[in-house]
């Protein structure tokens, strides 16, 4: 055996571990009812669940001896810090494992560390147990500070961990050195060191060619500099499982020929060295033009069924996929059963997300009772009379009822089951179905109230508004309560034109109240694009499409047209405000260009999954600048790395300006900001000093950095992201076109002229632009523009939503 070794310097993390396996088991506790209040707002709110409260009155981490069996896995953490098992569970489930490593020391003394966990850990070294730290507060971290007192040489560190996964689940540790002396973590293998360290270091080095493919085939590219012989690498989640061989001297892979569906995947790389296997994950997407650009019809009639023919064939294989075949076979064929079989399955276990496949359902048994059989039928209504509607009714679940749109479905599902089932005697609650329909009915009164005051506490959430769909559509056409119905109407008006006025070139681009990875970086596979294409002929078909089939299904016309197209040297700009807070949210956009913020939206403040600016121009190119909020490229955590923000930033936007000024805080991990930049996307792009400069067809973008950024050029984001380093920052953002500046050159020479302030001490910034004048911002600082007071809010005094066009 070989030890596979790890210099460890003050402030590392020991992130180089085997472990015995993650294990898991069903938690059980008795039905309870509960009470919390509905989030208003965007960011997360902890909510402790009976189940929570039951488990941890019955389990004891301290209890836990010493795990003597096998470690037949290891952990590589790459660029992050963490040993993180983070997953998800639609029930609560109890999850633990067993980690060992070996720690070498120079000299005896006192080694200060510290970890830090959301759940529980135990650790023992040379048997002994030094620590047992269980916070067991759900996502959210807490760190313990400890010292352990080593003799020179080597020490078994073992560890034990647990969490019980409700939902999603931060089911992690990050356990940091803070010594002086560098110190060594190990672990036993049969893997020559070197030739691990050689795979290991290969496979950070790799990345996929785009983010997005549209066509053509899926390729990699990796640096083999550090490959001392060929190396075989394994691939799963990219067609059928294959292998290469990796020689040295390559750099480039054609991975598959070619795809044939629209889809959200993991790709996993792999090398095996002895008994090692070394793993690499990685995102991306499909989605071939000539599936997802469906014909252009006149009639909003025949771009539902456009939408319900592409839907039949993809989607997420749950009740909406079902309708759809439903209503194009007008049967439930064997495909179609297995979807509904599906759907009811989650809601028998009573699944988080149940509540996205309920609303449907009882809109179908409604309207299509003659196509089920009578067995399946029966099922669906024994799955109905024994749900789980709101938290007042008994159960041990973890379903989420809190968010605006999980709220809204229970109330939506409670109130139409009533409609569905008024005599029967509904099994939880113990209450009449008719009882159920009223209580339905009074929560989904006060939930329009607080939407007709406050519209979407998640603002423009491409993720999200489509959820709230799912239940606006299914009571748009089951209801019975004209109050209800109007009210629907009301919201599905309101939510259709703020798809409207966000849709530059079919994909919607704005400031987003959450988000995750793949909606910030591949915006064009967002649902909200397939419903602009069914309401205003402008987008595309796209596999999240569940409430894209139902507006096809419902007689639902939206009263707006699309809005009518900007002339060369016309401007719009749209102000929004929504939310409790408020959020007010600027969206400037001209022929060839569309930029979006949230106007000083909790500057300086930790973040969560706000989308806080965007742009899109030229031919659909992206960019958007964020403070990552934890290490690993795409990890779990809310704010991650792309999606969300660290330490929310200052922003300002004037026009196609807009100043954003980063002050981290000190707990943030990551210690520079930066851009969103995928080079296969521009015509020309370039990095000078200070300046980051793209086009695309005739669209330009300009960006001053107060750091000098650079491009990364290896690993992961290779060709894919800008960064520039500390914890204060300054960027100045500008989008133009050939109507406002002719050539790009000449762009990139106005730009480069502008004269450009930045105090980090105060946190405040200026920029003199060249078309629209001086724009000043900062903390702690009233914004002006060429010296008078500068309100966003002006084109719409305090109305919710307000646009005006004008000469550029």
């Amino acid at each position: 055996m070989q030890q596979l070794r790890y210099p460890i310097e003050q402030g590392n993390s020991l992130s180089h571990w085997l472990y015995s396996g993650i294990e898991e088991q069903p938690v059980d506790s008795p039905a309870q009812s509960f009470y919390a209040p509905i989030n208003l707002g965007e960011a997360y709110v902890q909510i402790v669940y009976p189940v929570r409260k039951y488990f941890l009155s019955h389990h004891d981490v301290a209890k836990t001896v010493l795990y003597n069996g096998p470690y037949p896995k290891a952990w590589f953490p790459f660029e992050d810090s963490k040993v993180n098992f983070s997953t998800a569970r639609p029930t609560p489930t109890f999850m633990w494992t067993n980690l060992k490593s070996t720690v070498t020391v120079p000299e005896s003394g006192n080694y200060p560390f510290s970890i830090a966990t959301c759940g529980a850990i135990k650790l023992w070294v040379d048997g002994e147990e030094v620590i047992t730290y269980a916070p067991y507060d759900r996502n959210i971290p807490h760190t313990k500070e400890f010292s352990i007192e080593l003799t020179t040489g080597a020490h078994i560190f073992q560890l034990y961990m647990d969490e019980l996964a409700e939902r999603d689940a931060f089911f992690y540790f990050d356990f940091i050195y803070h010594g002086s002396n560098t110190i060594e973590q190990s672990f036993e293998t049969t893997a020559d060191e070197n030739d691990a360290k050689e795979a290991e270091r290969f496979l950070e080095s790799l990345s996929l060619t785009c983010f997005t493919y549209c066509f053509g085939g899926i390729e990699a590219d990796f640096d083999t500099s550090m490959l001392s012989h060929s190396l075989v690498m394994s691939v799963k989640g990219i067609g059928d499982d294959k292998t290469f061989t990796v020689e040295p001297g390559m750099s480039h892979l054609k991975l598959a020929e070619g795809f044939s569906d629209t889809a959200s995947s993991k790709a996993c790389f792999s090398a095996t060295v002895g008994n090692l296997v070394i793993e690499r994950k990685i995102l991306y997407n499909t989605a071939p033009v000539y599936m997802t650009e469906l014909p252009i019809h006149s009639s909003i009639e025949e771009r539902k069924r456009e939408a319900l023919q592409f839907a039949a064939l993809h989607g997420d294989a749950l009740m909406h996929q079902a309708m759809a075949l439903m209503s194009i076979e007008n049967r439930i064929s064997e495909r179609c059963r297995s979807y509904i079989e599906r759907s009811l399955s989650m809601i028998e276990r009573k699944e988080d997300c149940a509540d996205f496949v309920m609303a449907p359902l009882l809109w179908s048994m409604k309207k299509d009772k003659a196509l089920y059989p009578e067995d399946l039928y029966e099922r669906a209504k024994s799955a109905v009379l024994n749900f789980r509607y709101w938290i007042d009714e008994k159960g041990s679940d973890s379903m989420w009822y809190f968010s605006e749109n999980h709220a809204f479905l229970f109330h939506t599902s409670q109130y139409l089951a009533g409609i569905l089932f008024p005599d029967e005697r509904f099994a939880v609650s113990g209450r009449k179905g008719s009882e159920q329909r009223k209580i339905g009915k009074a929560n989904l009164m006060t939930w329009f109230r607080n939407f007709s005051l406050y519209h979407y506490a998640e603002w423009n959430s491409a993720t999200y508004f489509p959820v709230d769909l799912i239940g606006l559509f299914s009571l748009y056409s089951a209801a019975e309560d004209e109050d209800i119905i109007k009210k629907t109407i009301d919201a599905l008006d309101y939510t259709f034109r703020i798809i409207r006025d966000n849709t530059f070139k079919g994909i919607m681009t704005a400031s987003f109240g959450r988000a995750y990875e793949g909606t910030v970086k591949a915006k064009e596979l967002n649902e909200p694009s397939f419903l602009s294409y069914i309401a205003f002929g402008e987008g595309h078909a796209t596999k999240h499409n569940r409430a894209s089939i139902l507006f096809s299904l419902s007689s639902y016309i939206p009263p707006y047209s699309m809005i009518e197209p900007l002339n060369d040297g016309e401007i719009r700009t749209t102000v929004t405000v929504q939310g409790l807070a408020p959020v007010w949210t600027y969206r400037a956009e001209t022929k060839y260009w569309s930029l979006s913020s949230a106007e000083e939206f909790k500057p300086f403040q930790h973040g969560h999954q706000q989308h806080i600016m965007d742009c899109t121009f030229g031919a659909e190119a992206p960019f958007f600048i964020n403070h990552p909020g934890e290490r690993a490229y795409s990890g779990e955590n809310r704010p991650a790395y792309w999606a969300g923000n660290g330490t929310v930033p200052l922003i300002i936007q004037y026009k196609g300006l807009a100043i954003m000024i980063f002050s981290t805080e000190e707990k943030e991990v990551v210690k520079y900001i930066h851009a969103y930049f995928p080079t296969w996307f521009y015509d020309e792009w370039s990095v000078e000093d200070h300046y980051v400069f793209a086009s695309s067809k005739d669209g330009y973008l300009g960006v001053y950095f107060s750091s000098n950024p650079h491009l990364v050029t290896w690993g992961m984001n290779r060709g894919r992201e800008i960064i520039a380093d500390g914890e204060k920052q300054m960027c100045i953002v500008r989008l133009s076109d050939r109507a406002e500046c002719g050539s790009f050159a000449h762009f990139k020479e106005l730009f480069k002229s502008m004269a450009i302030s930045y105090d980090s001490d105060s946190d405040s910034a200026s920029a003199d632009d060249f078309s629209y004048g001086i724009l000043e911002a900062g903390r702690n600082k009233i914004p002006t523009l060429n010296g008078e007071f500068y309100d966003w809010r002006y084109a719409s005094g305090y109305e919710r939503l307000t646009e005006q066009t004008e000469a550029h």
